[in-house]
């Protein structure tokens, strides 16, 4: 006699522009991800993330030298900042944004301090992809 053992899947909450300010582990669209771009900094580096799933990006921060006071946020090009997130940790990602292939251009910045509300610390961003 066989035994399946269940299967898991992550079903996305949302499509579409749907997707637009949502978090990505929440609404399932980070099962499956891809990193499509990554930019180094001091003490840290930023992604940019794709979910083939829901057609979004989102930026996601680390920190490589211990808990500061991060910032991840995600830019379109010709538009400018969509969304961020800051929290004091050892990583953080930003909310998504809902960017077709070809049509939509994204890019992931991401900001590392040791004090909050600073402008004195490191980032970096990705390309617009």
């Amino acid at each position: 006699m066989m035994i399946q053992s269940p299967v898991s899947t992550y079903a996305a909450t949302c499509s579409g522009t749907g997707c637009n300010g949502k978090d990505p582990q929440a609404s399932g669209c980070a099962s499956g991800a891809t990193t499509v771009a990554t930019a180094y900094f001091t003490g840290g580096y930023v992604e940019l993330r794709w979910s083939a799933t829901c057609q979004t990006n989102w930026a996601r921060v680390v920190s490589t030298s211990g808990n500061k006071y991060l910032k991840a946020y995600i830019v379109q090009q010709n538009v400018g900042e969509l969304y961020a997130s800051n929290v004091y940790g050892q990583s953080t990602y930003s909310p998504m944004k809902y960017a077709p292939t070809g049509q939509i251009y994204i890019q992931a910045c991401g900001f590392m301090a040791t004090q909050p509300n600073t402008d004195v610390g490191s980032g970096n961003c990705t390309g617009f992809y």
